[in-house]
């Protein structure tokens, strides 16, 4: 029973979140940029939840500030949901002639992939996906981020 009893404990630890203050969320784009970010008295942490079909991710910013830290592993997620979304949308018999893990490979090189798949998904649905598009990428305190933009 105790082997059981620490392994729930380091299971329960691995699936821990690093909690992050608006001073590190500071201190990480200030790393990824040449930007000094300095924070208002006012400045409040903001958290921007990031929804697909399949799953939510948490994306971390500044009141005042547009650009905000992902998880790289999340952002990967997301990128994969998107590919595996847009092909979702593709009428009965088309997904044959495409290939998700190629559109994936795309958006991992170049934004506009991305920005068109969310595009065509939401022409597809009653949803107005916005897109979170990659300006940069840090690694601070051995995690690494993905800087992110909001467009519409």
């Amino acid at each position: 029973m105790d082997s059981i009893q620490r392994l729930n404990e380091v299971i329960s630890l691995a699936e821990e979140e690093t909690i992050l203050t608006k001073e590190i969320v500071r201190d990480i784009l200030n790393s990824a940029s040449y930007n000094d970010y300095e924070l208002e008295d006012d400045e409040e942490l903001t958290v921007t939840t990031i929804k697909t079909l399949y799953d939510e991710y948490k994306a971390y910013g500044l009141s005042y500030e547009s650009e905000m830290i992902i998880p790289a592993g999340d952002y990967l997620n997301y990128l994969r949901d998107i590919a595996n979304e847009f092909c979702t949308c593709l009428p009965d018999g088309f997904e044959v002639f495409f290939n998700e893990s190629q559109l994936y490979n795309k958006m991992l090189q170049d934004n506009s992939y991305m920005e068109q798949a969310i595009d065509f998904i939401n022409k597809n649905n009653d949803n107005d996906n916005y897109k979170y598009v990659k300006t940069d990428s840090t690694t601070f305190n051995n995690v690494e981020y993905v800087i992110i933009k909001e467009e519409i």
